[in-house]
């Protein structure tokens, strides 16, 4: 049984994540900002039982974050998959009307917050079994493939978390740990808008292959849904 933490899991690719995770047997340990509130997730704890612990954290939060890895330590040797899910989209910051708030909270959310998580919970994945960190990104955050410009908060702070997941594959290589980012692809959630190219389950499917599918020379890729390279 795989032992598996998936941050901002109330709704959209979190919540799919831990669906798709139950239904394969794992045990899953959910975050999220607002349990109360919860409504889906709250439901798969009351059919999945002790399968599924759901947990409040703001990954912007460092008591929150120390907290909830004290909490997954008493419930758990180890860790063998971390999802950093949680993510904001940051508004189309066109030129002119960049705000430095916005801009540094986009930041907090989607680039801090995966590293914070990942740091806090580390003593647990070196214990895990074949252990795989994935920081859910985007291919927004490829500065190769910008051809459009614009979302300066989001695009940003997506290629700061590409840079965290490079730096996290080199330091944890001795330790067996893999560090991927992947991107969902344009997926049908609140963030992604009904007009999205697939599904929040065809998106989930494919990351959950990819994911079963890596090794140690994978650490540090940039990759997508369906497996496809993407360029940095």
């Amino acid at each position: 049984m795989r032992r598996v933490f998936i941050t901002g899991s109330s709704r959209g690719i979190g919540l799919g994540l831990v669906r798709h995770s139950l239904a394969r047997g794992d045990r899953v340990f959910a975050s999220c900002r607002s349990p109360e509130q919860a409504f889906k997730l709250n439901g798969l704890q009351q059919e999945h039982g002790e399968r599924l612990t759901v947990l409040p954290m703001d990954v912007t939060d460092t008591a929150a974050i120390r907290g909830a890895a004290t909490t997954v330590g008493g419930l758990a040797e180890g860790l063998d998959i971390l999802y950093n899910n949680a993510g904001v989209g940051g508004g189309e910051n066109a030129l002119g009307q960049v705000d430095a708030e916005d801009l540094m909270n986009t930041f907090r959310v989607n680039s801090v917050g995966p590293l914070l998580v990942t740091q806090a919970l580390l003593p647990l994945i070196r214990k895990g079994d074949r252990p795989v960190t994935v920081g859910i990104t985007s291919r927004m955050g490829s500065i190769d493939d910008n051809g459009s410009g614009g979302y300066y908060a989001y695009r940003a702070s997506k290629a700061a978390l590409n840079m965290v997941n490079a730096s996290l594959a080199v330091d944890l290589a001795t330790a067996g740990i893999i560090a991927v980012v992947l991107h969902p692809g344009w997926v049908r959630t609140d963030m992604g808008g009904k007009l999205a190219r697939i599904s929040v389950d065809k998106s989930v499917k494919g990351m959950l292959k990819v994911v079963d599918g890596l090794d140690q020379d994978d650490s540090g890729r940039f990759l997508a849904w369906d497996g496809e390279e993407i360029p940095w």
